[in-house]
């Protein structure tokens, strides 16, 4: 864990939610699946505690070396209004990366990963170390309106088949991604599941799991 003042890189807009891309080698290079970043907030009596953000990528080599990135929704919180409108160049005081990154399974193994909104961004940095190690990765994503699925074309380039839901039939089918879970297992010989979201999305994902 390291508390670094990271360098804002670069800012965009991704449908509803907004990316931050830091300077970050210290986390960067420590960071795995599933960890998050906690970033300071402005000294005001308005923002008393760290936002934690879930990472959702980190790079080792490259072009991109040495950055992470996150993503916010500024609809959320005066918090993430905040960083929302934090432009290049700026810093950030972050502490990261914290929290315990998720497991792999030690042979081949079919997995599907299912997330809805925001909490889609962790499961991208997951997949794509589960590819890597030639796991085949199967995904449910979905969200309430076609802005709020998060990057489903990334989606499409790292399962083999993905279900895109949303509630008003803006994208993909129309449903809900607890809905979508079960036609999702019966398509593949799944095995290992893994799941971002709300605890409502997590509880019924752990309901289906236990009944199979």
């Amino acid at each position: 864990m390291k508390r670094v003042r990271a360098e804002i890189l670069s800012t965009r807009r991704l449908g509803a939610y907004q990316s931050l891309t830091l300077v970050a080698p210290e986390i960067a290079e420590r960071a795995r699946p599933g960890q998050f970043v906690a970033v300071a907030m402005p000294e005001d009596r308005n923002f008393l505690l760290r936002r934690h953000l879930t990472i959702h990528q980190s790079s080792r080599r490259g072009g991109w070396a040495g950055t992470l990135e996150f993503v916010v929704d500024p609809d959320a919180g005066p918090g993430t209004a905040w960083l929302s409108d934090l432009g290049a160049h700026g810093f950030l005081d972050v502490i990261g990366p914290l929290g315990k990154p998720f497991s792999y399974p030690k042979r081949l193994t079919n997995c599907l990963l299912i997330g809805e909104g925001r909490s889609v961004a962790g499961l991208y940095f997951l997949a794509q170390e589960l590819v890597a190690r030639g796991k085949r990765v199967d995904m449910v994503i979905g969200g309430s309106t076609l802005d709020t699925v998060f990057k489903p074309i990334e989606a499409k380039r790292l399962s083999q088949l993905v279900t895109v839901v949303t509630d008003d039939g803006t994208l993909g089918e129309t449903g809900t991604v607890v809905g979508s879970i079960e036609p999702a297992m019966d398509r593949a010989s799944i095995e290992v599941v893994y799941a971002a979201g709300k605890v409502p999305l997590l509880a019924a994902v752990a309901a289906v799991c236990r009944a199979r």
